[in-house]
Order: structure tokens, then C-alpha cells, then sequence
């Protein structure tokens, strides 16, 4: 599975929307269908100093033969994202850190 973790470090909410961008490649099972964009159906939240976990087939219809595309993340703060391809029975994510910069020693 296509997963999606955004990190959200500051004490208050962010709301992301997402689209994806699929490409259809040179298959003749693809031929009927077409590269498009599809936009999720509702936002994502990330609440403050918190991690939301996401998998992309709860976002969006993915097509059985889905292989390639972009997901385009907009969202009202600032936060971090990665998206990670999983396979497994049990997935975590630990909130951001936040490590102050320290000077470096002489």
C-alpha cells in the first residue's frame, strides 16, 4: 500500500487537501482510460504536534493497475511529508521532533 504521513510540529491544527495526478502507461489495458487529476473527498486533518497516517487508497479510487502519479499536498500551515510504499499488517508513525539548533563546539 501507498502510504502518506504528515507531521505536523506546531501546537495548532493544519488542513490539507490532496490531489492526485495519475499517469497511464503504454498498456494495452490502459488504453481505454485516461492520465487525469482526482481530488479527495474531504480534508486531512493534522492536528497540532501530532501525526496523521494515511493510505492513499482511503483518499482516492485507485485503479487496480495504478503504477504512477503525483500527490499534491495543500495545505493551510506549514507541515512535513513522506509517503512511504508499505506492505504489512500494522503500521505507526511517532509526532515530529523538533530538535533546537545548538552551537557547534570549538
Amino acid at each position: 500500500r501507498l502510504t502518506l504521513i504528515l507531521g505536523n510540529p506546531a501546537a495548532t491544527e493544519a488542513s490539507c487537501h490532496a490531489t492526485l495526478e495519475t499517469t497511464v502507461r503504454d498498456a494495452p489495458e490502459a488504453a481505454d482510460r485516461d492520465a487525469g487529476t482526482e481530488e479527495a473527498q474531504s480534508p486531512i486533518p493534522v492536528p497540532g504536534e501530532s501525526t496523521n497516517v494515511r493510505n492513499l487508497d482511503t483518499l482516492f479510487d485507485l485503479p487496480a493497475d495504478f503504477a504512477e502519479g503525483a500527490v499534491n499536498l495543500h495545505c493551510d500551515a506549514e507541515i512535513a511529508a513522506v509517503s512511504l510504499l508499505y506492505a504489512g499488517s500494522s503500521f505507526t508513525a511517532l509526532p515530529p521532533a523538533v530538535i533546537a539548533p545548538t552551537a557547534a563546539p570549538e
